[in-house]
């Protein structure tokens, strides 16, 4: 990967990260959706590397927005990516699905 190809492939996640630093989380879930179905021509060579750390994000976002049904369904996306992950990603995996499972418990009781 070039720098040049290096620096495009890194400005959407670092603008999901400004938006949500900025406290805009919708905007950084945009940011990030578009990482995930519309890749920059920059970003094509990376499709199989960029959409299931993209999605596991948007779980984390969605959940703590209480967009579930956003959150379950890309929760569903990385999961089935992701199916043999290295042992250095299962602490992230695992977040994501702890993140999602807390929200909505969270969700249900706040309900009651």
């Amino acid at each position: 990967m070039t720098a040049s190809n290096h620096r495009a492939h890194g400005q959407r996640s670092l603008l999901a990260d400004a938006y949500e630093h900025l406290g805009q989380p919708d905007s950084a879930a945009l940011t990030l959706e578009r990482v995930t179905s519309d890749p920059a021509p920059w970003e094509t060579h990376l499709r199989g590397v960029l959409p299931p750390f993209a999605h596991r994000r948007l779980v984390l976002l969605y959940a703590r927005m209480g967009r579930f049904e956003d959150a379950r369904r890309h929760w569903q996306i990385f999961s089935e990516t992701v199916r043999t992950p290295d042992p250095e990603l299962r602490p992230m995996i695992e977040e994501a699905r702890l993140a999602l499972g807390s929200a909505e418990a969270m969700a249900k009781s706040a309900r009651r």
